[in-house]
């Protein structure tokens, strides 16, 4: 066969992950691992195709590894963060946000999920202030999305008007979707929630998250069995995150 070098390699990686296909992403990234693991671009860049595959422990400790080393990459602290509000840690997920941000206050995304973090916890004034500066940063999609919801839960329907318009070009990040769908979940507005999966799933059924979102949606709305079987596609699509195959676990035995 061909031999394909370690930066080709890394290439494929960043370029399925850019394409939403994480589960293609981190079988290169992998493959070119042993190449790359001093590196912390390569790493940071790796950590955050574990996380929309639901690789939790390790992407805390990878980055935490690279932290103590004496990193100053902000993206550490970011996909620690994101890591533990997916662990349902709210307190050290919004330490590492903040610390990312305290770092490099310029990267959209660290306000992005710092936003949807306090979203979750019903905190919406802070929600708002980092949505706004993740959006005067870099106008994106799901940030947009993110302060139209807000804007939606918060009455301010001007608001949600203003961000409405001028949709056009955007490329859509499907992690950056389901967190907010998860976000959501989070604060208990599952329909809200469900209605954000259906978005994602529709350009792109192939992406494990929204299925695990909706499923877990389902079954707090009290629709079980649909929800059971969102959550075995979920499995299907993706074997990497173990909170799926402990819920499929738990509804198997009710």
């Amino acid at each position: 066969g061909v031999s394909i070098n370690g930066p080709a390699l890394y290439g494929l990686a960043l370029n399925y992950a850019h394409l939403n296909q994480y589960t293609l992403a981190f079988t290169y990234y992998n493959k070119s691992y042993n190449l790359n693991s001093n590196d912390e671009i390569f790493i940071s860049d790796m950590l955050k195709t574990y996380l929309a595959l639901g690789i939790y422990n390790e992407t805390i400790e990878i980055a935490l590894d690279f932290i103590n080393k004496g990193s100053k990459n902000s993206d550490f602290y970011e996909s620690r963060g994101v890591a533990y509000f997916l662990q349902h840690n709210k307190k050290d997920s919004i330490e590492n946000l903040e610390k990312s941000i305290v770092i490099n206050p310029s990267d959209p995304s660290h306000h992005y999920y710092a936003s949807l973090v306090y979203l979750s916890n019903g905190e919406f004034e802070n929600a708002e202030t980092h949505l706004t500066h993740a959006i005067n940063i870099k106008d994106e999609f799901e940030t947009r999305l993110a302060m139209i919801v807000l804007s939606n839960l918060t009455f301010e329907s001007n608001r949600a008007d203003a961000y409405s318009s001028g949709w056009l070009g955007f490329q859509v990040n499907r992690f950056h979707l389901s967190m907010l769908g998860i976000s959501l979940i989070r604060l208990k507005q599952y329909n809200k929630a469900i209605e954000i999966f259906n978005l994602s799933l529709q350009s792109i059924p192939y992406y494990y998250m929204p299925y695990k979102g909706m499923g877990i949606a389902y079954i707090e709305l009290g629709e079980k069995e649909k929800g059971f079987d969102y959550l075995k596609k979920a499995w299907q699509l993706n074997d990497k995150d173990k909170e799926v195959k402990y819920l499929i676990d738990v509804m198997s035995h009710k």
